[in-house]
């Protein structure tokens, strides 16, 4: 019987085994700290000069498949912390391949969005109403995207909390 001799692998090789290793290391890293980074970066840059603020939590994002699923997200006046609007499962589909055709390219579903009525609610349509006058129908882009939501509740806000108006 010949003896087995097993040698140590040699310092080039043993370096490329930690360059991969580590390659893949910081991949992995990567992929699970993504949906935290663009749910800070979002959180952060939500706010502008017109006074509104976002919050998103709970992001899953599926960018080879172009979905990104929003566990609760909510508009509000940053100066009064009154709410525009909150929803919840929200998902967001994109599809290029539908760019350069007459199809819906940017598709939102969701399963219930409540559109909260206030002073700051109406003012802030007047203001929306105004910017869209002075813009052409393609720097809109409204004509790219479609929206379905299972319950759209429309409340109004009184002192005691809020009271639901209509539910579509």
């Amino acid at each position: 019987m010949k003896p087995i001799y097993i040698s140590r692998p040699e310092p080039k090789n043993r370096a490329r085994l930690y360059i991969i290793a580590g390659i893949i290391l910081f991949l992995v890293a990567l992929r699970a700290m993504t949906p935290l980074l663009v749910e800070n970066y979002i959180n952060h840059a939500g706010g502008d000069e017109k006074g509104y603020a976002f919050r998103v939590d709970d992001i899953d994002l599926k960018i080879w498949r172009g979905v990104v699923t929003v566990g609760e997200a909510r508009v509000y006046n940053a100066k009064t912390n009154q709410n525009f609007v909150e929803a919840n499962d929200i998902t967001f589909n994109f599809d290029p391949t539908k760019i350069f055709d007459d199809k819906k390219v940017f598709t939102i579903s969701g399963r219930e969005v409540d559109i909260i009525l206030s002073k700051d609610f109406s003012s802030e349509v007047k203001r929306v109403k105004n910017e869209t006058k002075k813009k052409t129908k393609s720097e809109v882009y409204l004509d790219k995207v479609e929206a379905e939501f299972k319950t759209i509740n429309v409340q109004q806000n009184e002192e005691g909390g809020t009271r639901t108006l209509i539910t579509l």
